[in-house]
């Protein structure tokens, strides 16, 4: 092959490359990804879609007992709306909206006094509910601080090679002692309480994963079932402060 075929292929080549990631900048940008300077996608928005407000939650029998945590509170404990956030520790999705989507509505919502939100332990596994065990050993004041960190450290201590003693490490850079996380994790009545509140949000709320969220108004209660995006959320609760 002569020289100059071989420099006009590679120019053809070239331009293909180059139109290709143009076109593909051009269609992420479209679906509101964006190029991170580390070269990871990330989506920035959520798309703009109609919220079909009537068809989002699903009305829970008011008359249900349920015996369901008081705090640790996020929030305003006197807030008008009341958010049971039913989540596993270990769940990427929880992850997602409580890293990026929590922060938004605690902002909005809120620290406005509108809403206050109680963290809900629903373990889906052995290595969840001990990391659900020690956030409720932890001392009071690092509680919500310590259900972060466990999100944020989540592969790290669900990949561990010995993720108890990784829990262990954590609650202690949150106020334990060795010795307190090791007896916080062989309490079995605080186990047996976890688990009841588990079956209850089975049994009771027909929550099937997480995370879900049981959203009380005026003693009016509603499920939200998997985690709706930002623009979602903020719509249905101020649908709820406008009612």
């Amino acid at each position: 092959m002569k020289f100059e075929e071989i420099i006009r292929k590679i120019s053809q080549l070239t331009a293909f490359v180059i139109i290709y990631f143009l076109c593909a900048g051009v269609y992420l940008s479209s679906k509101n990804f964006v190029r991170q300077p580390d070269g990871n996608i990330v989506l920035i928005k959520e798309a703009h879609a109609e919220v079909d407000l009537k068809t989002l939650a699903t009305p829970i029998n008011d008359h249900i007992a349920l015996t369901l945590p008081k705090e640790p509170v996020l929030g305003n404990p006197n807030a008008p709306i009341t958010i049971y956030e039913f989540s596993s520790l270990n769940c990427s999705h929880c992850s997602d909206f409580h890293l990026s989507i929590l922060p938004l509505l605690k902002s909005e919502f809120i620290d406005s006094g509108n809403v206050k939100l109680i963290f809900t332990h629903f373990p889906l596994d052995r290595k969840a509910m001990k990391a659900a065990m020690l956030s409720e050993c932890v001392p009071a004041g690092n509680y919500h601080s310590f259900i972060s960190l466990l999100f944020k450290k989540q592969r790290e201590w669900m990949l561990s090679r010995d993720p108890e003693q990784t829990l262990i490490r954590y609650a202690m850079l949150n106020g334990m002692t060795e010795q307190q996380a090791k007896d916080c994790l062989v309490n079995d009545d605080l186990a047996k309480d976890l688990l009841d509140i588990r079956q209850q949000g089975l049994d009771k709320l027909e929550i099937k994963g997480t995370p879900a969220f049981l959203v009380i108004q005026n003693n009016h209660r509603e499920m939200l079932y998997g985690a709706p995006g930002y623009r979602t959320f903020k719509a249905y609760l101020q649908s709820k402060i406008i009612h």
